[in-house]
């Protein structure tokens, strides 16, 4: 069966998917627990819902894509996702390490990780997180970060994100990556 939607019903019906989708946006794929609950009537309607999407999108990740290009930002593949978030969180960073661990003024970095969380920035940087496989090798990649600093901002940076836009502080790596001779080498 196909269920034809026109623009609007698409992102009405990927709107109300997203808040549910929200803590496993990082996965490519919904976890296997949604496909096993058939019990609840609630858990019927997700199952219809999500097979209406990846039917007309191919897979989630490929819904919330389109989700945003229908609110202006137009990526072809996964790609585009990545480099954007590379950029955006080279960015963090820059502005994490004004007068990191040190006194003086402070930049707003709360209030950029708030705006990084409404933004399609935040959504392109945990692609890129989940890219390249954790926190810690995200600030190592940025080149703005001493190597004995490494997993301090890291540390840091998951730390206070975990109030603002938690999704980040999912890919602090544990145990410690920077502790292995191999990580500076890569």
């Amino acid at each position: 069966m196909k269920i034809e939607l026109s623009e609007k019903e698409a992102v009405a019906l990927l709107e109300s998917l997203a808040s549910i989708l929200q803590d496993d946006f990082k996965k490519d794929v919904l976890p296997e627990e949604w496909y096993e609950e058939k019990d609840s009537e609630s858990s019927e309607t997700e199952d219809r819902n999500l097979s209406v999407i990846e039917g007309s999108f191919g897979s989630t990740t490929d819904a919330m894509m389109t989700l945003t290009n229908c609110q202006g930002q137009e990526f072809e593949s996964k790609q585009e996702w990545i480099d954007q978030g590379e950029k955006a969180f080279n960015d963090l960073i820059e502005l994490w390490m004004i007068n990191f661990n040190q006194p003086g003024e402070q930049p707003p970095r709360v209030e950029k990780l708030e705006q990084l969380a409404q933004s399609f920035d935040g959504r392109a940087m945990i692609h890129y997180l989940s890219f390249v496989g954790g926190l810690s090798k995200a600030v190592w990649r940025t080149g703005l970060v001493a190597r004995e600093q490494v997993r301090l901002v890291a540390s840091n940076l998951s730390q206070v994100s975990s109030t603002g836009f938690y999704h980040i502080s999912d890919y602090l790596e544990y145990p410690d990556p920077t502790s292995t001779k191999e990580f500076f080498n890569v």
